[in-house]
Formats: structure tokens, sequence, C-alpha cells
């Protein structure tokens, strides 16, 4: 696992901050967050998949541009 730059206090607030949103909820809270991680790591793969065409557009390009 990496390491963290939140210490563990932090972390508690941040899951209390959570499950207040919730109003209370654990089941809701761990819900919200199981689908923002979903939508995140949609993201990471979209940014992965530009950054790879874009590399490869780079490379492509390489000859032309110098």
């Amino acid at each position: 696992m990496a390491s963290s730059e939140f210490p563990a206090d932090t972390y508690d607030f941040i899951v209390d901050e959570a499950i207040a949103m919730c109003g209370g909820d654990l089941r809701g809270a761990v819900r919200a967050l199981l689908i923002a991680n979903e939508h995140l790591e949609a993201e990471v793969s979209r940014l992965k998949t530009f950054a790879t065409l874009s590399l490869g557009d780079a490379s492509t390009n390489r000859g032309y541009l110098n």
C-alpha cells in the first residue's frame, strides 16, 4: 500500500463527514463512497486512454516536429 499524506485522525474526520452527509446511515455512506470510487476509476481510465493516444500522436509526429 502507498503511504498516506493524511494522519489517521484525519481519516476518522473524513469518515465521520461521509456518514453525516448520509444522515448517519452507514450503509448509505459506504454506497456513496463506492459510487464515487467507480466514477473516479472511470475518469482514470479515460485519462489513461487520452494519455496513451496523446503519446502515440507525439511519437508519430516526432519526425515532423524536429
